[in-house]
C-alpha cells in the first residue's frame, strides 16, 4: 500500500488541517444518528394495558411473548433507548451512556439524559433494572452474545426483547422491532416511509452531482491514525441509500468492516 512520503512534521500538519476541517463540517453526525435510531418523532408512551394481556412478537432470538401494551419498559443498551423514542415512548431507566451525550444528537440527547440509569450498555445492572419494575425490558443481542449469564438474571426480571446490535440494516430492523414490542407499530412505519420518501427525493434531485462525486466515511484519531469504512457498514447506509459512489478503496474493504490506516497514507481519503 502506497504511503504519503512527506516528511513526519509536514504529515502531522496536513493530518491535523484534515481532521479540524472534517470536525467542522460535521461529516460524522450522519452515521452516528444511522447507529442509534430511524429519524425523530414526538409522542408518549401508549394506553393503559390489560393486565395480563400478552401477545407474540419476532425477535433476534426468535419469537417471543410480551405484553399487549406495556407501561414500563427498561432499554438494557444503547441502541434501542432511541428506537424507543422514534416510537414516541420513554424508557423508565436506560444506560449510564446518555448522562454524557456529547454524541448522541439531538432530540435523542434532551430526551434521554435525564432518565434514571441502569449501569454501562455494554454491562447493565440487573439490581437497578429490577428496581424500576419494568413489564418489559428490550435490548441488542450484545449482552446474550458476550455475557449469557448476567443476561439470564436480567431476562428472568421481565419479558425482554432482544434485536440485533449489528448488521447494514439493524438500524432499521431494531427500530421497527423495538416499536412492534411497545405495540407501536404504525408511529415508525409512517417515519420509515418518510425517510424512504426523502432518500428517492433526494437521489432524484442531485442525481447529476451524484454520478460525479465520490465520497468516503472515516473515523480518525489525531495519534493513531484514521479509519475507511465499507459502503455497508451500518453507519454508512444513509449515506449509501442516499446515492453517493465510495472511492476505489473504501469499496475494496471487507462488506460490513472498515479498516485502520496510519496518518502517512492520508492520500486515502
Amino acid at each position: 500500500m502506497t504511503s504519503l512520503l512527506l516528511p513526519t512534521s509536514d504529515t502531522d500538519a496536513e493530518f491535523a488541517r484534515i481532521t479540524a476541517a472534517l470536525t467542522r463540517r460535521g461529516f460524522l453526525g450522519a452515521g452516528a444518528l444511522a447507529g442509534i435510531g430511524l429519524l425523530t418523532a414526538c409522542g408518549t408512551s401508549s394506553g393503559e394495558s390489560a393486565e395480563g394481556s400478552m401477545r407474540t412478537i419476532n425477535t433476534a432470538l426468535g419469537q417471543m411473548e410480551v405484553p399487549t401494551n406495556p407501561q414500563r419498559v427498561v432499554s438494557a443498551d444503547y441502541y434501542t433507548g432511541p428506537a424507543m423514542f422514534d416510537a414516541g415512548f420513554t424508557p423508565v431507566g436506560l444506560p449510564v451512556d446518555y448522562e454524557n451525550a456529547d454524541g448522541v444528537p439531538e432530540p435523542y440527547a434532551s430526551a434521554l439524559r435525564s432518565l434514571p440509569k441502569v449501569g454501562r450498555w455494554y454491562e447493565p445492572n440487573a439490581e437497578a433494572i429490577a428496581a424500576l419494575s419494568p413489564d418489559l425490558i428490550v435490548m441488542t443481542n450484545l449482552l446474550s452474545e458476550n455475557n449469557p449469564d448476567l443476561y439470564e438474571q436480567i431476562r428472568s426480571i421481565a419479558p425482554t426483547a432482544v434485536f440485533a446490535e449489528d448488521g447494514q440494516y439493524a438500524w432499521k430492523e431494531r427500530a421497527l422491532g423495538v416499536a412492534d414490542a411497545l405495540n407501536q407499530s404504525a408511529k415508525v412505519q409512517e417515519l420509515a416511509d418518510r425517510y424512504q420518501a426523502r432518500i428517492a427525493k433526494f437521489r432524484s434531485d442531485n442525481a447529476d452531482v451524484l454520478s460525479k462525486v465520490k465520497v468516503v466515511y472515516t473515523t480518525y484519531f489525531e495519534e493513531s491514525g484514521f479509519s475507511l469504512y465499507s459502503p455497508t457498514k451500518y453507519q454508512t447506509t444513509v449515506i449509501s441509500e442516499a446515492g453517493f459512489q465510495f472511492n476505489d478503496r473504501s469499496l475494496a474493504i471487507p462488506a460490513g468492516s472498515n479498516e485502520w490506516f496510519p496518518k502517512e497514507q492520508l492520500e486515502l481519503l
